[in-house]
């Protein structure tokens, strides 16, 4: 298989964006943990919003550059929302090296344990704590970087015909290479965790500043009279 310099170049993006959130996944999440999110929302929007979109190149260039601004300004205020879905990114890529490498495929309930994982370990990471941010992010750019740059050396020789997707091509080389995208993203992830608990994950930039808070405030009055003690 025969990838473009622009997708191989995309791709080394991917595998680079992923070793940065290994290393710095917790000290820099509030600008990080929206990235993602934000690719993945947007492709999301294409692929149930694209066939509605009437207009030129330049108002679709518009649309979705406006709408990844909006989403990235979202996230980035909402920390919660931000590690929710990167929680559940991470894992859901990681369990899919994990499903293809075991063969469970097509056991039953296999879908539903996949989700249900995946929405516990996006819950853990809602909570935004120090362990659970840099585990969530060390899984999400671990999974990715050995993913990417597996998929770049194992395409190389993938005998795939003309016609073929490339999500068939992407699904073929994990199915066929899946214990080596296990045993890869397992020890990227690893090496994330130690680094980020070890030297990068101790002091966060922005930390909970200029954060939406939905708890209800306590009234002036009653605030003045614990303070008095009136």
């Amino acid at each position: 298989m025969l990838l473009s310099i622009y997708s191989q170049i995309s791709l080394i993006g991917f595998a680079a964006l992923g070793l940065v959130y290994c290393v710095f996944g917790y000290k820099y999440a509030r600008f990080l943990l929206p990235v993602c999110c934000v690719l993945v929302l947007e492709v999301a929007i294409y692929l149930f919003v694209s066939e509605t979109i009437i207009g030129d190149d330049i108002y679709v260039a518009l649309f979705y550059g406006g709408s990844a601004i909006v989403l990235y300004i979202v996230l980035f205020f909402i920390l919660r929302l931000s590690g929710f879905i990167t929680g559940i990114m991470g894992a859901a890529l990681f369990f899919v090296y994990f499903v293809y490498a075991f063969g469970l495929e097509h056991m039953p309930y296999v879908v539903p344990a996949y989700l249900a994982l995946c929405i516990l370990v996006g819950l853990l990471s809602a909570a935004y704590e120090r362990t659970g941010v840099i585990a969530a992010s060390s899984l999400l750019g671990g999974s990715l970087a050995s993913g990417v740059v597996l998929f770049l050396i194992f395409s190389g020789g993938a005998n795939v015909g003309v016609d073929e997707s490339v999500l068939n091509v992407v699904y073929t080389i994990i199915r066929d290479n899946a214990y080596i995208f296990l045993i890869a993203a397992v020890v990227v992830t690893a090496l994330g965790i130690f680094v980020q608990m070890k030297f990068t994950g101790f002091s966060q930039v922005l930390n909970k500043r200029a954060t939406i808070r939905f708890e209800k405030r306590k009234p002036k009055r009653k605030l003045f009279k614990i303070k008095t003690g009136n």
